[in-house]
């Protein structure tokens, strides 16, 4: 699926535990609007979806961080925090995806 590269996110907005989701916000976080999660859904590859899912259950299943990622996001306004906006956006893909 083609995207436009965005800036790379500054890892250091972030709580230290929830670091290691700025490369998947890097990679899926620009897939925000109702059109571009449909075409994430109908034409995204199964590689992609399993990195989702093993994302959302480490998020849900396996620790507290998915609660933790959503509270930080809601904390920082989207339009001031790349990395607060690329999460958000990641979060609701997985959202979409009925991954959470």
């Amino acid at each position: 699926m083609s995207t436009e590269p965005l800036p790379l996110l500054d890892r250091s907005t972030l709580p230290p535990h929830l670091a290691y989701l700025v490369p998947l916000a890097e990679k899926y976080g620009n897939i925000q609007f109702p059109d571009q999660i449909d075409d994430f859904i109908a034409r995204g590859s199964n590689v992609e979806k399993d990195e989702l899912a093993a994302l959302a259950r480490r998020l849900w299943e396996e620790s507290e961080d998915g609660h933790d990622a959503v509270e930080w996001t809601m904390r920082l306004p989207l339009t001031q925090s790349p990395a607060s906006a690329r999460v958000h956006f990641l979060l609701t893909l997985l959202t979409e995806l009925g991954l959470s």
